[in-house]
């Protein structure tokens, strides 16, 4: 299931899109979900099934994958500085990368955030734990 398409990026850009841009417009468009799709199956998740879960919505979906095309199309030749006459500008290389990337609002949007960092005790009663103790001269379990 696609959750954008080119009318979707056309009506949330503010500029325009040439029609020679189009092709490129619904390449990236693919492009982009694929990057998520991949993004929730490292996170052993589904997106049409957090979809269909409520964790996210179609809506909210359709949003990410245009501000990801979007953040391309601003720059699409991937400047890092701008000069005209005596003003410059200086944009972040992530941005003005040309690659297409999730910001930590998105992954919040797509119910991605706080995942990951999860601690498991790995424990083996076969293996002797070595330990510290006072008066424990040799270091391990009390032998």
């Amino acid at each position: 299931m696609a959750y954008a398409d080119l009318s979707d990026v056309i009506n949330s850009y503010e500029g325009t899109i040439s029609e020679s841009q189009e092709p490129l417009v619904t390449t990236r468009l693919d492009e982009a979900e694929r990057l998520i799709r991949a993004t929730y199956r490292r996170s052993g998740m589904d997106l049409d099934a957090m979809v269909t879960a409520g964790r996210t919505t179609a809506e909210d979906v359709r949003d990410v994958l245009c501000g990801m095309v979007i953040r391309v199309l601003r720059n699409a030749n991937g400047a890092t500085t701008q000069t005209a006459g005596p003003f410059s500008i200086t944009v972040d290389r992530a941005t003005a990368s040309g690659t297409l990337w999730l910001t930590r609002e998105d992954r919040t949007r797509l119910g991605l955030s706080g995942r990951g960092g999860a601690s498991v005790e790995l424990v083996d009663d076969c293996l002797r734990h070595v330990t510290r103790t006072p008066g424990d001269p040799h270091g391990v379990d009390g032998e």
